[in-house]
């Protein structure tokens, strides 16, 4: 469904992303991991049609992502930032709604469907008693789970989520990413913890340089020995439970 061919990413003259190609196809949950500076946030950024490429190009259904008004864009792809700051005072209730909003314009009327899929997702994050509360009042991790729970209420095709565990308790995490896992989401997401994107993701996109390093299952791109020389730390790979876990140290 998203298609990145010959990528290039560049801040001024630097190339943070050097002719990428990448498919997602649904179902999948994508990791993108790397060391800091590989260009994670700069790949995801393109791919949500946040960023317009210097070279290359990013295909939404075939059709040229930065070609697609931006209305267009937010029915098939959900985005949450790693960092989102606002001075103004809006409740909890009033992000969740805006992610309803998106897509559809800027006078939609919510109407009973919107308000059931907000109070789903409020019980979902544990915000129901939240919902009246204005961001500032809530702490960074109930701030994380309203802006996560807004890309969910929107209901898009897919979900582009740069380091969404931030700020989020271990509970919290695992709930966050078994929730993509038992829905069968469709998801591009950024992770600094390698552990969790072996438990939960069903590819690792491994950057470094802004090149891709590996692509595949996350036993074979997550491989004790390239993690090793890519990060510059010991590390183990053991299985557990069926699942592929990376241990450093």
């Amino acid at each position: 469904m998203l298609e990145a061919e010959d990528v290039v990413v560049a801040h001024g003259r630097r190339r943070v992303i050097e002719d990428l190609s990448f498919t997602l196809r649904r179902g999948e949950r994508v990791a993108v991991v790397g060391p800091n500076g590989a260009g994670k946030t700069s790949l995801l950024r393109a791919l949500a049609g946040l960023s317009r490429p210097a070279g290359g190009r990013v295909r939404l259904h075939g059709r040229d992502l930065h070609r697609l008004r931006e209305r267009e864009r937010a029915r098939h792809l959900a985005f949450v930032a790693q960092d989102e700051h606002t001075d103004l005072p809006y409740r909890a209730r009033d992000v969740l709604l805006l992610g309803r909003s998106a897509g559809r314009g800027d006078w939609h009327r919510y109407d009973g469907d919107d308000h059931a899929v907000i109070a789903e997702v409020a019980e979902r994050w544990e915000l129901t008693g939240l919902l009246d509360r204005t961001l500032d009042a809530l702490s960074g991790g109930e701030r994380r789970r309203v802006l996560l729970a807004r890309a969910f209420a929107q209901d898009a095709e897919a979900v582009l989520l740069d380091e969404p565990t931030n700020h989020l308790d271990l509970r919290h995490q695992h709930a966050l990413l078994a929730h993509l896992r038992d829905t069968g989401a469709t998801a591009v997401l950024t992770l600094h913890d390698l552990d969790l994107a072996a438990a939960y993701c069903t590819r690792v996109l491994l950057l470094q340089h802004g090149r891709v390093l590996a692509d595949g299952e996350p036993e074979a791109a997550l491989s004790a020995t390239r993690v090793s020389e890519v990060y510059g730390v010991p590390v183990t790979a053991v299985h557990v439970g069926g699942r592929a876990r990376i241990l450093v140290g």
